[in-house]
Order: C-alpha cells, then structure tokens, then sequence
C-alpha cells in the first residue's frame, strides 16, 4: 500500500530492490510485551495453540521480565499488514507468529512478519519445512531479503495440545537466539 492507503502492484519477476534495515534483536532485559500470535486459519485447533504455548515456555525461560499478549492473526480478513503491525508493533517488544503448514496462513503470517519488521519490531514465523517456499516467494513478493522463521519438521497433524507443545519446543530451540539476533533467516 502507498503512503495514500492505495493498493500498489508489486512484480514478483522484477529484480529484488533493497529491503528497509531489519528490526534490530530484541533485548532481555527490557519489559516489554511478547505478543505470541496464532495466525492459523483454523483457530479451533490445536497447532496455534500448542505452538505458542512452546514458544511461551522457551521465552519465559530466558526473557524474565517479559509481558505474553495472545494475539490472533485472521488470514481470511485480515486488516493491511501495515496497519495490523502498527497496532500489535506499537505495544511488542517482539512478535512470534504460528503459522504451521497452511499456505494462507504462511502468506499473510510473512506479510504481517515484514510489516513488523519494517516498524522496528523483530518479528519470527514459526512454520514448517511444506510452505518454505511459500516464505521465499512472499518474501521476494514484498523485497524483504529474509525473515526470521524457525521450523517445526515433525509431524502435528492429529497430535493434543500438550504434544504439540512438546514437539514444538524440541524443534524451537533457537527462538530466543532468532528473537535477539538482528535481523536476517534462521531457517
């Protein structure tokens, strides 16, 4: 969207422009709000859940003093990505986002990522290794050279919360390091 709130087009054939400077590392010892963010189409699974509920435990550990604010993502109609990042952006230290392996959900989860980033926030998408190269293509779509994204490369798929969870956070070992680290992939 332009500075005027009109869609603009963006070819995703053209060269990569220059992406602005990712959001510096989130630090640990600030007070600030993680906003953990079920972006799953399917908000009456359990993949949303069991995923923030990982990346909750994994972040409490190393970020103390932290504030957790459960976000939902809605990637049917969702708000502009600007506008969703300028809201849950302006009050987040940081944003973690479950996309799991839904295309759509990937799609906006990465627009919404970017947007963040772009605001100065850092931003994670936690997906798996099937929608990869939808996270590339967004990713070249908006000219954003990379993006922090962690996998989660075990099955969920007919697992509860709780084993959700606990695959999660086996595989999401390096969420505070992508939090904390400046800018660039993890995956």
């Amino acid at each position: 969207m332009n500075a005027k709130g009109a869609a603009t087009l963006v070819d995703p054939t053209a060269p990569r422009a220059h992406s602005p400077a990712e959001a510096p590392g989130l630090s640990l010892t600030s007070n600030g709000s993680i906003a953990l963010v079920d972006g799953m189409l399917h908000k009456a699974s359990d993949w949303g859940r069991g995923i923030l509920d990982a990346c909750e435990g994994l972040l409490r550990e190393s970020a103390r003093h932290a504030n957790f604010e459960r976000v939902d993502l809605d990637p049917i109609r969702p708000i502009p990505p600007e506008l969703w990042a300028g809201d849950v952006g302006g009050r987040s230290a940081a944003v973690v986002i479950a996309a799991g392996d839904c295309i759509t959900c990937t799609a906006r989860s990465v627009q919404s990522a970017i947007a963040t980033e772009r605001r100065g926030v850092p931003a994670v998408i936690v997906t798996t290794p099937a929608v990869v190269s939808m996270v590339d293509a967004v990713c070249a779509t908006f000219a954003a050279d990379a993006i922090r994204v962690l996998l989660v490369t075990t099955s969920l798929f007919g697992r509860s919360r709780a084993e959700i969870a606990e695959i999660a956070a086996r595989d999401l070992g390096g969420l505070t390091v992508a939090l904390t680290r400046d800018g660039g992939q993890v995956a």
